[in-house]
């Protein structure tokens, strides 16, 4: 080694030593907070303010969604902070990381301001048993969002209605 220090570096035409010694007397020390490394990502809110990453869904205050919004992912290994992009750029929540696939993070208190159902129609028993048929048409029951908080249950319709609506009306009753 005290050899190769001796030498001149054939790059920039200086002795490996002395190159050396200025270099170190250039560093400066090592900052008190840790390094993070974040990855960044763009998606876009739903309107049931949630946020799809990698197999996991994250929470984001109604208050804050607006249609169509895009907004920023900054991932680190333990969290995942959510930020808003363009005129007023701020982080609007932050979660833990997800670990499993499903891993949903929703904060409940992130869906206040978003209708609870009390002003339109809810189906709160078997979506199945709500279908009546009128003669041959068949009644559809509202679908709303899922508010496993409110208990409200999710309606189906049958795939019959469908059918009516498309003007295939001796579609009902028969067997598909």
């Amino acid at each position: 080694m005290p050899i190769r220090r001796g030498q001149v570096h054939r790059t920039h035409g200086q002795v490996i030593g002395v190159r050396a010694e200025a270099d170190r007397a250039a560093l400066l020390p090592m900052p008190q907070a840790e390094y993070r490394v974040t990855d960044r990502f763009l998606r876009r809110a739903g309107k049931d303010c949630l946020v799809s990453f990698e197999p996991s869904r994250y929470s984001i205050p109604a208050t804050e969604v607006t249609a169509g919004m895009t907004v920023e992912l900054r991932v680190g290994p333990e969290t995942v902070a959510i930020h808003a992009i363009g005129a007023d750029p701020r982080q609007l929540t932050g979660h833990r990381r997800a670990r499993h696939r499903g891993d949903d993070q929703i904060d409940l208190a992130h869906w206040e301001g978003l209708p609870d159902g009390h002003t339109r129609a809810v189906t709160l028993g078997d979506p199945a048993e709500q279908q009546q048929p009128l003669g041959d048409r068949l009644e559809p029951m509202p679908l709303l969002l899922e508010r496993p908080d409110l208990g409200v249950a999710v309606a189906r319709r049958d795939p019959r209605v469908y059918d009516q609506a498309a003007g295939l009306a001796g579609t009902i009753g028969r067997a598909a």
